[in-house]
C-alpha cells in the first residue's frame, strides 16, 4: 500500500511539474512576442494610426505583388501582418501601377511606407530604411540560345533590360556605364523582352526570375551568371517620420528566427512542404511530448533507484557501521587532501580533452604542427622551448616543420636522417613508455652534426609520432634549467596526448593527399572539357570559311521556328492584313556562277580563295542576327531573321550586286570577277497555316527558286511566295509542280529578271 502511494504521488508531482513547464513556456513566447514601445513611440503610433499608407511595388513576386481580388499578398505581405498585430495598429495597403509610381509618390510624402526597397544614395535623399527583412541575390538572365558564361563586365556594350527605378539600375549606372541599359515597366515585361530577344540580357534577383519564369512558362531563359550585388530588403519610410522607423525596427526585431523562416519558406522555398510534414512541427510534437513524460520517466526512475540504493545501503551500514566509526577519525584528515588531488586531477583531465578537441579539429598540416606546439607548451609548464621534426615523404628525412622559442633562421632548412633522428632522442634516453623518452644533460647528446647548433638542454622529454610501423615525425620539449623537470607525470600525461597527435598528424597527410589528387583531378577535367568544347565547335563550324555549317543550322533553327509559330498565334493575320511583327524567317539560298570554270582554270586553291572571300562578303552585307551557311560546295545558306518577307527582295540584290563588283583575289597576282544566283522563301511559307511546311521544306523551295534562276539567267535572284487564300493541303500536294501553280495563280515568283518570259523552271 506505501509503495502504490508512493508511485501516484511521483506521477502527480510529475504531471504538475510538466503543465507548470508548459505554460511558462507559453507564457514565455507570448512575452518575447510583444513589442515594447516607448511612451512617445505610443502617442506617435496613436496619432498616425489612420494615416499611415503602404504602398507595395504592384509586380514583384513573391516579395510583393497583388492577386486577382486586388489583395497586396507576398513575403512582405506576410511581415506587414505580423508587425500591424503585434502593434495593434492597421496600415492601408495603396496598389499604384508601376514601381516608378511608387518612388515619385514616396518622393512627394504622399505615402508613408515603401514596401519594400534597397538602399542606395538616391533614395536616402527622401526616405529612412528600417533593418533588412530578407537578403537576395542578383543575376543575369540570358536565353538559352546564348551558352557563354556571364558577369557584368561582359556585359559591356550590349543591350541589358532592368526595371526602372530598381536599385540595380542606379548601381549598374554608377558603376558599369558602358552597359547599354533598357528600362522596362516590369520584371515580366524585361524576362520577355530577353525571350524574344529584344534584348541580350536581364538583371534581376533571383527570387522574381523563378517565380516569374515558372509561373509564366518562359522556359527558353537560363541564369548566365552572378552579380556581386545583393539586394537588402527594407522597408523604407518617408524622411519626416524617423519615429515610425525606430517603431518599425522594434516590430521586426520581435520577429523570431522560426517565423521568419517559415515565411522564406512559404514564398521562396522550392518546393511546397505540408505542414504536418514540416521539421517545425515535428520538434514541436517532440518537445511537447518530452515536457511531458520527461519529468514523469525521471520521477519514477528516481523512485525505483532510491528504493533500491536504500535497501543496499540499509545493508551495508548494518555490516560497517563499527568500521565506519573507527575510519571516521582517519577520514576527516584525509578528506580534504583528496579533495585537492581530486581537483587538480579533474582539471588536468579538462585540459587534456581541450588539448585534444582543438587539436583534432585543425586539419591542415602547417597550422597543425604549429597548434601541436602551442598546446603542448601550454600543457607542459616545465617546457621552455619545442620543437616539431616531420618526415619529407619524397626523400624519407626529418626535416623541423616548426619550433617555439628557437629564431626561425636557426631551425629552418635544418634536416636529418631518421637514423641521426632516432640516435639523438631515444638510443641513450630512457623510454618511460611507448613511444616517449626522457634524457637528461648527464647522458649527453648524440647525432647528427647537423643538429649541435642548437642549444644544450637541462632535459629532453621527446615523443615520436609512429602510425603502425613508419616513423611520421618527432616531437621534442626542452628545459634549460632543471635536469629533473619532467617526470613520470609529464610522460604519462603525453603518452595520452600522443595518441590524438598522431591521429591529427595522420589525417592531416591523408587529407593532403586526397587535396593534392583532388586538384590533380580537377585540372583534368577542365582540359576534358575545353577539349570538348573545340570538338563541339570544330563539328559546327565549316574549315575553309570558318562559318557555321548544316549541322549547326538542324541543332539551331528548332527554338526560331517555336518563336515565329507562336508569333503567328495559330497562323491567321489580323483583320488589316497586318502580320506580326518580327517573325518572319527568311531562307536565301546563294550559288555562285560558272565556280567550276575557276578551278579548273585557275585550281582548287584559287577556288577556295574565291569561296572564303565571298564568305566575308556576305557577312559584311547581312545584319549580325542573321546566319550565313555554308550549305555545301559554292553553295550558301543565308537565314535572316526578325526581318518582314517582303524586304528580302533588296536583301537578295544587295548580295548579287556586291558580289558581281567585287574584285576576287587569286593571290598570285590575278584578279576575277564572279556573278551568283539567288533564290529563297520565307517561314513560314503559308502564314494561315505556319506548321505545314517545315522549314527543310521552305529551304527547298529557296533552292528551287535558285535553279530557276540559274536555268534562266544567272546573275539573278527568284523569290517563291503563295498568292491568296488557299486550302494548306492542295496547295502542299501542288508544288510538286511550280510552273503548274505559277500558271494557276496559286504561287507568285518574284525576281530581278525583267522579261518573265525568260524563266525556266527545273
Amino acid at each position: 500500500m506505501k509503495k502504490k502511494r508512493t508511485a501516484l504521488l511521483g506521477a502527480t508531482i510529475g504531471l504538475l511539474f510538466a503543465v507548470g513547464w508548459i505554460g511558462f513556456a507559453v507564457v514565455f513566447q507570448s512575452w518575447g512576442q510583444s513589442v515594447r514601445l516607448s511612451k512617445g513611440e505610443k502617442r506617435w503610433l496613436e496619432a498616425h494610426k489612420d494615416r499611415i499608407l503602404v504602398a507595395p511595388d504592384p509586380m514583384a513576386p513573391p516579395i510583393d505583388m497583388f492577386d486577382e481580388n486586388g489583395t497586396h499578398t507576398g513575403l512582405s505581405a506576410d511581415y506587414l501582418a505580423i508587425i500591424q498585430e503585434r502593434l495593434e495598429s492597421r496600415f492601408d495597403i495603396v496598389r499604384l501601377p508601376t514601381w516608378h509610381h511608387v518612388l515619385e509618390e514616396a518622393r512627394a510624402r504622399r505615402v508613408s511606407v515603401v514596401s519594400v526597397a534597397v538602399v542606395t544614395p538616391e533614395r536616402r535623399e527622401y526616405l529612412d530604411f528600417t533593418v533588412p527583412i530578407v537578403t537576395i541575390p542578383n543575376v543575369i538572365i540570358t536565353n538559352k540560345a546564348n551558352t557563354e558564361d556571364l558577369d557584368l563586365t561582359k556585359l559591356e556594350g550590349r543591350l541589358v533590360s532592368v526595371p526602372e527605378g530598381y536599385a540595380v539600375q542606379e548601381f549598374l549606372t554608377r558603376n558599369y556605364p558602358r552597359i547599354e541599359i533598357a528600362p522596362v515597366a516590369n520584371s515580366l515585361e524585361g524576362l520577355r523582352s530577353v525571350s524574344f530577344g529584344e534584348s541580350e540580357a536581364m538583371v534581376l534577383d533571383l527570387t522574381q526570375a523563378s517565380y516569374l519564369i515558372q509561373e509564366h512558362a518562359i522556359t527558353n531563359l537560363r541564369v548566365a551568371g552572378e552579380v556581386d550585388y545583393e539586394l537588402n530588403l527594407c522597408f523604407a519610410v518617408r524622411k519626416d517620420w524617423p519615429q515610425l522607423v525606430n517603431i518599425l525596427n522594434k516590430a521586426i526585431s520581435s520577429i523570431d528566427h522560426e517565423t521568419r523562416d517559415d515565411i522564406f519558406q512559404k514564398w521562396i522555398s522550392l518546393t511546397n512542404i505540408p505542414w504536418w510534414q514540416t521539421p517545425r512541427f515535428w520538434k514541436k510534437v517532440f518537445s511537447s511530448l518530452i515536457l511531458v513524460f520527461t519529468p514523469m520517466l525521471l520521477i519514477l526512475l528516481w523512485n525505483l533507484t532510491l528504493r533500491r540504493k536504500i535497501k543496499r545501503r540499509t545493508s551495508a551500514l548494518q555490516k560497517e557501521l563499527e568500521r565506519r566509526r573507527e575510519a571516521e577519525e582517519q577520514l576527516k584528515i584525509h578528506k580534504q587532501d583528496l579533495r585537492t588531488i581530486v581537483a587538480v586531477r579533474t582539471e588536468e583531465l579538462q585540459s587534456l580533452n581541450r588539448v585534444a578537441s582543438v587539436t583534432e579539429k585543425q586539419s591542415w598540416l602547417g597550422d597543425l604542427i604549429d597548434l601541436i606546439l602551442e598546446q603542448a607548451l601550454a600543457l607542459f609548464e616545465p617546457a621552455e622551448k619545442a620543437t616539431f621534426f616531420l618526415k619529407d615523404l619524397s626523400t624519407g628525412h626529418f626535416f623541423i616543420a616548426a619550433a617555439k622559442g628557437y629564431p626561425r633562421d636557426q631551425w629552418e632548412g635544418v634536416s636529418v636522417t631518421k637514423e641521426a633522428l632516432v640516435a639523438r632522442y631515444t638510443a641513450e634516453n630512457y623510454m618511460l613508455c611507448e613511444g616517449i623518452y626522457l634524457v637528461h644533460h648527464t647522458l649527453g647528446i648524440s647525432g647528427d652534426e647537423t643538429l649541435r647548433g642548437f642549444d644544450r638542454p637541462q632535459a629532453i622529454l621527446s615523443m615520436s609520432v609512429a602510425h603502425r610501423p613508419d616513423l611520421d615525425g618527432f616531437l621534442v620539449l626542452d628545459n634549460f634549467v632543471d635536469s629533473r623537470a619532467f617526470d613520470d607525470i609529464d610522460a604519462h600525461k603525453l603518452s595520452w596526448f600522443r595518441e590524438h597527435v598522431i591521429t591529427a598528424v595522420v589525417k592531416a597527410r591523408l587529407l593532403e593527399k586526397i587535396n593534392d589528387r583532388t586538384m590533380e583531378l580537377e585540372q583534368k577535367n577542365r582540359q576534358l572539357e575545353d577539349a570538348t568544347r573545340q570538338l563541339e565547335e570544330l563539328c559546327v563550324t565549316d574549315a575553309l570559311t570558318k562559318l557555321r555549317n548544316r549541322r549547326y543550322l538542324e541543332q539551331t533553327m528548332d527554338v526560331d521556328i517555336a518563336q515565329s509559330i507562336r508569333a503567328y498565334a495559330g497562323g491567321s493575320p489580323k483583320a488589316n492584313g497586318e502580320r506580326p511583327k518580327n517573325a518572319d524567317i527568311s531562307f536565301l539560298m546563294l550559288d555562285v556562277d560558272h565556280f567550276k570554270s575557276v578551278n579548273d582554270t585557275y585550281g582548287h586553291e584559287s577556288g577556295d580563295r574565291v569561296l572564303v572571300q565571298i564568305s566575308e562578303l556576305m557577312k559584311r552585307v547581312c545584319r549580325g542576327s542573321d546566319s550565313v551557311i555554308r550549305w555545301g560546295g559554292e553553295e550558301f545558306l543565308i537565314v535572316a531573321r526578325s526581318v518582314h518577307r517582303e524586304q528580302m527582295a533588296v536583301l537578295a540584290e544587295r548580295l548579287r550586286g556586291a558580289v558581281e563588283h567585287h574584285d576576287f583575289n587569286l593571290g598570285n597576282g590575278q584578279v576575277i570577277r564572279r556573278t551568283c544566283s539567288i533564290g529563297f522563301a520565307s517561314f513560314p511559307f503559308l502564314v494561315s497555316c505556319p506548321e505545314i511546311f517545315s522549314w527543310e521544306q521552305v529551304v527547298s523551295l529557296a533552292d528551287k527558286a535558285l535553279y530557276i534562276a540559274k536555268k534562266s539567267q544567272r546573275n539573278a535572284w527568284v523569290g517563291v511566295h503563295p498568292m491568296g487564300d488557299v486550302e494548306p493541303k492542295a496547295f502542299l500536294a501542288g508544288l510538286v509542280n511550280l510552273q503548274e501553280m505559277v500558271s494557276q495563280g496559286g504561287l507568285a515568283l518574284e525576281t530581278s529578271i525583267a522579261e518573265r518570259s525568260r524563266l525556266v523552271f527545273v
